[in-house]
Order: C-alpha cells, then sequence, then structure tokens
C-alpha cells in the first residue's frame, strides 16, 4: 500500500513537472477572467503602468486616440511606445481618430473615424481588431461600420457572460475614487460566476488622482492580486478566442447559405413564407459576415425560418450548447422583433417540447450568443427556428450561423484526471 501511494506520488509530481501549466494570460477554456483596458493613449499609461504589468507578466489593451499620437501631444504615447507595448504581448486597439461622439456625425465622418484610424494603425504595425466606442456612445449606424472593420467593438457597463455579442463588450470603469478592495470584489465576483470582468481605466499617475486618473500604488494592488491568484488576465482578443476554443464543431447544415435550390432557397432549411423568408446576397462585406444572407422580412403572420434537423451528440441535460450568428435588425414600430425558438426532439424524432432562446428587438448590428441547455436527457434532436413577431414592422438579417456544444472545463492536467478516478 506504501509503494502505491509513493508511486502515486511520483506521478503526480511528474505530471506536474512535465506538463506545462496553464498561465493566466492564456486559459484553455472559457471561465473567470479580467482585462485591463487603458483608453484615449495617454503617455502615463506607459511610463507608469506599463512597469507594473511587466513586474507581475500581465498583459493589457491600450487603446489610443489616433491623432493625439499625430499631433505628437506631449501628454500623448509614441508610436515607439506603443510598440513596446505590444511587444510586450498588450493588445492594441483604436479609440477611433479625434474622439468624436459618432452618433452626431454623418456616414462619411464615421467611416473616416474608424477606417482611418485602423489604416495608420496598422502602417505602423498594429494590426487593431478591437474598438472602443468614445464616451460609450453608439447606435445601430455607428455598428453599421465598426462591423466593417472590426472583430469587436466595446461600450456600456457591466459583466460579460459566454453568451455575450463581440459588438457590445461591456465594462466597469475604475476610477479615481475606486479603491482596490473594490475592484478586486469585482474581479472575484466575475470569477465566482464564470464572468469576464474588463476594468476600464484612462490616465496613471504617481500622486494623489484627480478625474479620469489612478494611482499607479493602487493599481499595482490589482494587478499583483490577480497575478498571485493565478486569475487569468487576457486581452480583448484572447478573451474572445478563448471562447471560441471552448466550442466545439458546428452541428448546423449549411450554416453559410452558400448551398441553393434552384429556387435560390437555402437547401437544409424551411420557411413558411417563400415572399417573407428569402436569401440574399451581401450588400456590404462585413469581417464575420461576406455571404449570404437570411432575410425575414415582418408581415400580418408569422415568419419562420428553420434549420434542418441537429442531431446531439450523446445526450443529457448538463451538456450546453452555444447559437450565434451575425445579426441585422431594422425595427420599423414599437415592440416589434425577431425571435429564436428551440424545438426538441427525442433520438427517434418524436418532439418532446421547445425553448425560447431570446430575441432582438431593436435596431442592431453584431453577433448575439444564446445559451441552451436540454430540458431532459431525452433530448437526442433539436431545430432552430428565426421568426419575424406577427403583426410587427421588422426586417432581419442573418448570416455565419453557428451552433456547437461547449467543452467541459478542464483544470487538471490530463494525467492528473485519470490518476484523480482512481
Amino acid at each position: 500500500m506504501k509503494t502505491k501511494k509513493f508511486c502515486l506520488t511520483l506521478l503526480i509530481a511528474a505530471a506536474f513537472w512535465l506538463t506545462p501549466l496553464a498561465t493566466p494570460a492564456k486559459p484553455l477554456v472559457w471561465q473567470g477572467m479580467v482585462s485591463f483596458n487603458f483608453d484615449d493613449g495617454y503617455r502615463n499609461v506607459y511610463d507608469n503602468a506599463l512597469p507594473v504589468f511587466q513586474k507581475y507578466g500581465v498583459v493589457a489593451s491600450f487603446f489610443p486616440v489616433v491623432q493625439y499620437i499625430l499631433d505628437q501631444e506631449s501628454y500623448a504615447v509614441t508610436w515607439q511606445q506603443l510598440a513596446e507595448c505590444q511587444q510586450d504581448g498588450w493588445e492594441i486597439g483604436s479609440h477611433t481618430m479625434t474622439h468624436p461622439d459618432l452618433t452626431t456625425l454623418t456616414d462619411a465622418q464615421i467611416d473616416y473615424e474608424l477606417g482611418q484610424s485602423q489604416k495608420i494603425l496598422e502602417q505602423h504595425g498594429v494590426n487593431a481588431k478591437t474598438l472602443v466606442f468614445p464616451y460609450s456612445q453608439y447606435n445601430a449606424r455607428v455598428l453599421d461600420y465598426t462591423t466593417r472593420y472590426y472583430e469587436n467593438s466595446r461600450a456600456d457597463v457591466g459583466s460579460n457572460g459566454f453568451d455575450c455579442d463581440r459588438y457590445h463588450i461591456v465594462s466597469q470603469e475604475v476610477t479615481n475614487t475606486t479603491t482596490p478592495e473594490q475592484a478586486i470584489a469585482w474581479i472575484n465576483e466575475a470569477v465566482k460566476n464564470k464572468k469576464w470582468l474588463v476594468l476600464m481605466m484612462h490616465q496613471v499617475v504617481t500622486g494623489p488622482p484627480a478625474d479620469y486618473e489612478y494611482n499607479v500604488t493602487d493599481l499595482e494592488k490589482i494587478v499583483a492580486y490577480v497575478a498571485n491568484n493565478n486569475i487569468p488576465a487576457v486581452t480583448m482578443q484572447q478573451a474572445l478566442a478563448i471562447r471560441d476554443d471552448s466550442l466545439g464543431p458546428n452541428l448546423l447544415k449549411n450554416p453559410n447559405l452558400d448551398k441553393l435550390d434552384k429556387s435560390g432557397w437555402a437547401k437544409d432549411w424551411t420557411r413558411n413564407n417563400a415572399a417573407q423568408v428569402t436569401v440574399t446576397p451581401p450588400a456590404v462585406t462585413r469581417v464575420f459576415s461576406s455571404g449570404n444572407r437570411l432575410r425575414i422580412v415582418g408581415s400580418s403572420q408569422q415568419n419562420v425560418a428553420s434549420t434542418a434537423t441537429i442531431k446531439l451528440p450523446g445526450s443529457g441535460k448538463k451538456q450546453g450548447y452555444f447559437f450565434s450568428f451575425f445579426a441585422e435588425v431594422d425595427v420599423g414600430s414599437p415592440n416589434a422583433g425577431a425571435e429564436i425558438w428551440l424545438d426538441e426532439f427525442d433520438k427517434k424524432g418524436n418532439y418532446i417540447g421547445g425553448q425560447w432562446l431570446g430575441g432582438l428587438y431593436v435596431d442592431t448590428f453584431g453577433m448575439p450568443g444564446f445559451l441552451y441547455q436540454p430540458s431532459s436527457p431525452q433530448v437526442g434532436e433539436v431545430i432552430i427556428d428565426i421568426y419575424s413577431l406577427a403583426g410587427c414592422n421588422v426586417t432581419f438579417s442573418g448570416s455565419n450561423f453557428y451552433f456547437g456544444f461547449i467543452k467541459p472545463s478542464k483544470n487538471c492536467a490530463p494525467i492528473l484526471n485519470l490518476l484523480l478516478q482512481h
């Protein structure tokens, strides 16, 4: 017995020694995570914050206003300093050209603020994939142009679940009155609930902080807590890549609507109204939507498009699934919208019931996500219905559909999982 225990101890020790431990910056699956964001591109972030993050091996995301750098403003980071942040693993995104309220601009001005800032950043070695909206102000028109250039965008307040829309990422601002203990409490809550918390700041100073400033000593307390407790600290791109890696294969047939029948309708999809439910070619190329669109136009009746039957891999109530797509919604009347319903069947195709997954009720562009868990272990097949509400003036367009399972969390190395089962 003592020999077996000794061998087991050696095997466990060897597993830890031979197996690379997951670092806080690169968790293998979705879990409680934190991102540090610095808006505007202030030089004191480079001077004061970067050394702190280097000390603890933690990364952050930096979103400069491009014109500030071009004008060589004394308070702005330089191109060389920005490059040093990027070399240390920081993500560099865009905070537009001049930091305007984008909702007040013309279409041409929005396009310039988003497209030109990305172009100039690229000229300086930065592949900006995340946009931060100035003053957290955006609408459907702003999102229209955002989805043409960027993979993600951030605004609003809150924490992000697995089902977050990558074009509606939310954050929590750390102000000059936020104590390290408060920020750490936010982080612990996110870890507990497996949420992704984005902490947003502007300037980092050595003395008493004014509005839009934070003290570097207090910042270090937060960063040190994250590092010392092995809490995953990720960039915006890393967080969403982790979510992608946490998903199984796409179980949908013809998810990109690229296979059409003679009438121009998508194969492996059904519809109830050929006049109101169609497949249309793209009018604008977007980052996540370059192919055909499913188009549903509201009328006096409910207009529905349905997927082919999706066979679930295995069965069991505990398995989670994720449904997502690129969506464009134009709502023309109050209380209008498009909704998602999921029909459940057993393995023999007998109807069991259904679940309402959610709806879209405002003008928007983005990639909404919907979580699904079978209502019982008997569920073996599902069909997804996308429909306009009856009597509503709404136009729904969707593309790049995905439905698949969420991989289980793995916190131990495979050999440890094997050993601990015996």
